[in-house]
């Protein structure tokens, strides 16, 4: 059995092609050929399957072959920081401080008035 029938009936509980196929709206002949056949499902296929089960496309993509666990997982942290300058990160990082302060500032001015209010029922 391969990763994806192993992944899809896991998927479906190993629903019957006419239960997918109602699920999906799509006939049973053309759910049995794109997702129970011996060729590899067709992505898009793979992709409607993924959201009518409420699974990762990413996942379902990468069960069928269409994607490896690296191309899954991005770029990573590092390469992603290494893409950018270093002006470009140090205006994010000001607008994520200010985002911070703000949301402090916030957080503070909802305390005091929380404060007054339970300070007028006492």
């Amino acid at each position: 059995m391969s990763i994806w029938s192993e992944w899809r009936d896991a998927v479906t509980q190993r629903d019957s092609i006419r239960s997918v196929a109602g699920r999906m709206g799509m006939a049973p002949n053309t759910v049995d050929r794109h997702l129970f056949g011996d060729n590899k499902p067709p992505a898009e296929t793979v992709i409607l399957f993924c959201r009518t089960y409420g699974v990762s496309p990413t996942t379902g993509l990468v069960a069928a072959g269409h994607l490896t666990r690296d191309e899954a997982d991005g770029p990573g942290v590092r390469k992603a920081l290494a893409d950018h300058g270093s002006n470009e990160m140090l205006a994010e990082l000001a607008r994520r401080l200010e985002a911070a302060e703000a949301k402090a500032h916030r957080a503070q001015k909802g305390r005091e008035r929380t404060g007054r209010l339970a300070e007028g029922f006492m």
